[in-house]
């Protein structure tokens, strides 16, 4: 009898952290492209074994998005969205087009290699809508412009500076607007002549309003759009150097995510983890849950939002919790603690 209840709790044991290592396992892939250039390095430590009853397992998660397959301020505009897109040969390539504007995208920062990549599968799409925050000299827009085969809208944000008078000789598709993006106004506004399937974020570079504008204009980014933010370099700048004319507050490579950019967004990268490890609660910004990946490059980084499609194929949420459920409700009540308000 003795030796019967001893193997009888092994086997319990055993078929409890089976579960754990399977319930990883099933997503195993996905997670690792998910996290591409971005580890879960913050997570260290929740990892853990610890008892869980039928109670206490996650339930199957509520799409907080219920409209997200339909034309809502974030879905599709019509059957085009899908894709693929036939492009016409002899197209000049995005790094001659960049040479060719003069803009520090090439001069200074070589965006060229990230851009060819991320955006190729958009370059023909009909109808394609792009915003950029910054326009100054409109040279960016002229990129975009010569850029894809058949946009809707090229929109610049500009404040401060003179975009050259680009839009008049771009033609109708291109336009510019003067605005401040700390103006809940200019939000309203960008959110109503969306979605978008591509915003970039080369705007003021001040931490701050890179973190705002994320959080206030997501919900207006189409499914399988992508937001990019360039110019991460200004977060690890030191605090009191002015920028566009914003002096930076708190800012270096030791400061928290109230003041970074970067550590907001890594944190962000955290909910790609939330499926399969089974913490339905793991959310860090609204409407986080249709974030598909997050992937870095040199002082640049691109979020994409996931398509109906690649929802469909998300993982099912983890009914077995391997980890400690106070370390995780702590670490994303902090996480939240230092969100802008929108």
């Amino acid at each position: 009898p003795e030796y019967k209840v001893r193997v009888s709790a092994f086997d319990s044991v055993m078929r409890f952290l089976a579960g754990c290592v399977l319930g990883f396992a099933s997503g195993m892939s996905a997670t690792m492209i998910s996290f591409r250039f971005s580890p879960i390095s913050n997570l260290k430590g929740f990892i853990v074994p610890t008892t869980a009853t039928a109670a206490e397992s996650e339930p199957e998660p509520v799409d907080a998005d219920p409209a997200y397959h339909a034309a809502d301020e974030g879905g599709a505009d019509n059957e085009d969205d899908v894709g693929p897109f036939e492009c016409p040969e002899g197209l000049t390539n995005i790094t001659t087009l960049i040479k060719r504007s003069g803009s520090d995208k090439f001069s200074t920062h070589r965006y060229d290699r990230y851009y060819e990549h991320w955006l190729k599968d958009k370059r023909c799409k009909p109808g394609l809508k792009i915003v950029e925050i910054g326009a100054e000299h409109g040279r960016s827009l002229k990129i975009w412009n010569d850029y894809f085969t058949s946009p809707k809208t090229v929109l610049g944000v500009a404040y401060g500076k003179d975009a050259g008078g680009v839009e008049k000789t771009l033609g109708p598709k291109t336009s510019v607007i003067w605005a401040d993006l700390s103006n809940n106004e200019t939000i309203q506004d960008l959110i109503s002549r969306g979605p978008w399937d591509i915003i970039i974020d080369d705007g003021s570079h001040e931490p701050s309003h890179m973190i705002y504008s994320l959080f206030s204009l997501w919900k207006s980014l189409k499914p399988g759009g992508l937001y990019i933010i360039e110019d991460l370099e200004t977060n690890y700048w030191r605090h009191g150097k002015v920028v566009y004319g914003y002096e930076l507050k708190n800012t270096g490579i030791g400061t928290t995510a109230k003041w970074s950019a970067v550590k907001k967004i890594e944190q962000i990268t955290q909910v790609l983890a939330r499926h399969q490890i089974g913490a339905k609660n793991l959310t860090v910004m609204p409407g986080d849950e249709s974030l598909c990946s997050v992937e870095w490059g040199m002082n640049i980084v691109k979020l994409r939002k996931c398509t109906p499609e690649e929802r469909a194929f998300n993982p099912k949420m983890n009914h077995v919790i391997c980890f400690d459920r106070k370390k995780m409700d702590a670490w994303i009540e902090e996480a939240k603690s230092t969100n802008p308000i929108i």
